[in-house]
């Protein structure tokens, strides 16, 4: 049981950050090895850089509107209210 009762809209903003941080680990793993670049072996193209590059912005953006959440502007342990945010995030999912 977490200690904060979050707001539902900072629970979903948490969700939507979770799911831009997916996608991004998803595309970067699709991406050629720096091994595998260094030797000659098929490049990242355009397309891809563009990708991620979108799909960093779209996580930067949840997750400067999780950070700016009047909810955690007035929590003194911060660390703590982001770790038991992400439990709820995923608990009630």
């Amino acid at each position: 049981m977490s200690a904060y009762e979050f707001p539902n809209d900072l629970i979903e903003i948490q969700r939507d950050y979770e799911q831009a941080n997916a996608r991004v680990e998803k595309l970067v793993a699709a991406l050629p090895s720096t091994l595998d670049v260094m030797t000659g072996k098929p490049k990242t193209t355009d397309k891809q850089q563009d990708e991620v590059q979108k799909a960093r912005e779209v996580r930067l953006q949840a997750q400067e509107k999780r950070d700016q959440h009047p909810w955690l502007q007035d929590i003194d342990d911060q660390y703590a209210a982001r770790m038991q945010l992400w439990k709820a995030a995923r608990s009630s999912e």
